[in-house]
């Protein structure tokens, strides 16, 4: 998007997480970080800002976004000049500036945890929360597969699905690599099937 200068806007919270994706972008680009080349008035630490923090908007795409879909969302924002006098020359400079920070920042999608949540029979749960521990925001499985993804920060995590009706289950220690994916399933077991079972099993004792 081109906006009214240069900076990475980290959306709707400043966490570990967030800022390490606007940092990934920034870094590699040839000028975001350098404080020394901003806007004038400007003076963004690592070529970075909350949005919130920025400016505010209320009732927007991207606090919908990020608490009722889980997306993760950065705004990019380049150039000092909204509508430059030579497009041309301008956007040229735009991609050399930037080209090399859309790849690693593209990369940072399967910088992920990802997997699938599924019951005994391998069927699909929908509605199960994600939580990673230490981290306020937490993600819904809503693809029909049960399928989840969920970008983090290199570094290890304790992971913990859960849902109503179902006993929570977490897995400890998992892993985080720079630009890798680890893959998380769960099988979760309902709480209605544990008490069947427990049931029938009373009934063959008594029978």
């Amino acid at each position: 998007v081109l906006m009214s200068d240069v900076r990475c806007v980290v959306e709707a919270v400043v966490s570990t997480q967030s800022t390490g994706l606007a940092k990934s972008y920034s870094f590699a680009h040839a000028s975001m970080s350098d404080t020394s080349k901003q806007c004038t008035n400007d003076n963004f630490k690592n070529g970075i800002t909350n949005g919130n923090m920025w400016y505010k908007v209320f009732n927007g795409m991207q606090d919908w976004n990020y608490v009722d879909m889980d997306c993760f969302e950065v705004t990019i924002e380049l150039g000092c000049c909204k509508y430059p006098s030579d497009p041309k020359s301008t956007f040229k400079n735009v991609w050399s500036d930037n080209f090399r920070s859309i790849f690693v920042f593209t990369a940072k999608a399967h910088q992920t945890i990802r997997g699938k949540v599924s019951s005994w029979d391998g069927s699909p749960i929908l509605g199960v929360t994600i939580n990673v521990e230490g981290i306020e925001k937490e993600i819904t499985v809503r693809h029909p597969s049960g399928f989840y993804w969920r970008p983090l920060q290199p570094g290890v995590y304790n992971i913990t699905a859960s849902k109503t009706g179902y006993f929570p289950l977490t897995y400890k220690n998992v892993a985080v690599l720079e630009g890798e994916s680890t893959v998380v399933n769960f099988i979760l077991i309902s709480r209605n099937q544990v008490r069947k079972t427990r049931t029938r099993r009373k009934q063959r004792r008594t029978n």
